[in-house]
């Protein structure tokens, strides 16, 4: 039979089981420092994301409130000329209708500006 060196073999055994402890080690903290990248990735994906969010609902709402703006001033107006032909009148029934028909603009107007801006959710605002 040959001869075998058994302290060379133990001696090459723990060589090996060092070098692939710290082979395991490195790609465990290579492993750990990915998961860690990518959990940051999507929390700022996230963040930004919701930044966008907020930024458009906040134009969407800035864009709801001129034109809410702009059809309470016509119907400030229509209002306007109304109460002062009825002082000069004193047809109460045409100063109804007008102011009525003021609102009903008013309505329309502001009812039209949600649908472009907010589409099929317009009915939540």
């Amino acid at each position: 039979m040959g001869n075998y060196n058994v302290e060379e073999a133990v001696k090459n055994q723990e060589q090996s089981a060092q070098f692939t402890g710290k082979e395991a080690m490195e790609k465990a903290k290579a492993n750990i420092a990915e998961r860690k990248l990518a959990e940051e990735t999507r929390r700022v994906e996230s963040r930004l994301s919701t930044a966008e969010r907020t930024e458009n609902d906040a134009l969407k709402a800035l864009r709801l409130a001129r034109a809410k703006e702009a059809a309470n001033k016509e119907y400030l107006n229509a209002v306007s000329a109304a109460r002062t032909s009825f002082e000069a009148s004193g047809d109460c029934d045409a100063y109804d209708e007008a102011t009525s028909k003021a609102a009903e603009a008013r309505d329309k107007a502001i009812s039209e500006a949600k649908r472009k801006i907010y589409g099929d959710d317009a009915w939540r605002y």
